[in-house]
């Protein structure tokens, strides 16, 4: 063999080696699966299972889901909570069921800011729920809201969040006369300053309008007229307009804050109904005001 020769085998058997040696080092190595991560089966619950406890379950996946420091409910809602509600509906309207209804508690973090009417954010959470329930042909007597207070609620992740829970029990009717005897014994009055439209709203006011709003739910026929007041001065006209104006102003907010529209009444009367004196600065402080007055029809119950 010449030199020639050997140099040219020598140049295939180079080739050849580098061909085998990455065909084994790179292709047959990609034959093989890389290790992937076991993620464990999750058990599927039955949304709104109803346990002999009074609990009911949902499913991770099915929840009303909140913004941080809103009570409006996050959109879109899935299909099988609303399946889950239609079975809801048929137990509560089952003859044996009569007495039963869902208490839905809503929560919610201290460190959230509340721009609803009611008491508290978990509240007027529970109150949006309702709303959706009796959107849904679920009788509001059927229903009671309450909020909770939950650490740790409050931060960047809403997966899997429990910002309510459910439960069944027996309707207490006790409660509404309590309900109906508070307030009326200590009726939701607001005062304006001289001119003023608009008024922000105590932690007390607003447990007096979460009261209202529950006492609309639970008895047939009832509903509430705003009732504007004004003092004196000035032209009558203009106060009457005036005192219009106040009572949508709260009116708007009831609405805002899910209390139906249709249970509203708003009226103004002006500088004609004085409770002080118009002489004195006090007296006319008192003048200027809201009061919210229950209405019931006199064929409805308690």
């Amino acid at each position: 063999m010449n030199k020639k020769v050997r140099y040219l085998f020598g140049i295939f058997l180079t080739i050849s080696m580098g061909t085998i040696l990455m065909w084994f080092l790179c292709c047959n190595v990609n034959t093989i699966d890389p290790p992937r991560e076991v993620i464990p089966a999750v058990e599927s619950q039955e949304i709104f299972s109803i346990n002999e406890d009074g609990t009911i379950l949902l499913t991770n996946s099915d929840r009303f889901i909140f913004n941080n420091s809103d009570f409006t409910i996050v959109s879109p809602i899935s299909t099988t909570i609303n399946e889950g509600i239609e079975k809801l509906k048929t137990y509560l309207s089952q003859e044996n069921h009569s007495n039963k209804v869902i208490t839905i508690t809503g929560l919610y973090d201290i460190s959230e800011n509340n721009p609803s009417a009611f008491p508290n954010l978990g509240i007027a959470r529970a109150n949006a729920v309702k709303n959706y329930f009796v959107s849904k042909e679920i009788n509001s007597k059927k229903i009671s809201i309450t909020g909770k207070q939950q650490i740790g609620l409050a931060d960047d992740s809403l997966t899997y969040k429990e910002f309510v829970i459910y439960s069944i029990g027996d309707q207490q009717n006790q409660e509404i006369n309590i309900l109906k005897e508070t307030i009326n014994k200590d009726p939701l009055v607001l005062y304006f300053k001289n001119a003023q439209t608009s008024i922000n709203l105590s932690i007390e006011q607003r447990k007096k309008i979460a009261n209202i709003s529950r006492y609309l739910d639970k008895v047939d026929g009832t509903s509430i007229t705003i009732e504007g007041h004004t003092d004196a001065i000035g032209d009558r006209s203009t106060n009457i307009n005036i005192g219009y104006i106040r009572a949508n102003f709260l009116k708007e907010y009831f609405v805002s804050n899910g209390i139906a529209e249709s249970k509203i009444k708003i009226a103004s009367r002006g500088p004609d109904v004085p409770i002080a004196s118009n002489v004195t600065k006090e007296g006319r402080s008192k003048n200027r005001r809201v009061i919210i007055i229950l209405n019931q029809d006199n064929n409805s119950q308690n």
